[in-house]
């Protein structure tokens, strides 16, 4: 936070309740943080989603069966 000290910022989150808890609230009107709210799991707005779903499809057709069978399969995909 201290790079934009004197610079306004706003952040970009869904409206999960780890987003809105009164910590997170507080902290960030302590800070004078500004919120942009974003629809949760929305691929058409949210690009990230489309790579997360490939990614949990082609690891799930490999049926890992433990943690590290998942890292590992994670990894090469």
């Amino acid at each position: 936070y201290k790079t934009y000290e004197n610079k306004q910022l706003m952040i970009m989150e869904d409206n999960r309740s780890v987003h809105t808890s009164k910590a997170a609230v507080a902290a960030e009107h302590e800070l004078g943080i500004q919120k942009i709210w974003w629809l949760a799991n929305s691929p058409d707005l949210n690009a990230i989603e489309n790579v997360w779903r490939l990614l949990e499809y082609r690891v799930q057709k490999r049926f890992p069966h433990t943690d590290a069978e998942l890292c590992q399969y994670l990894i090469e995909e």
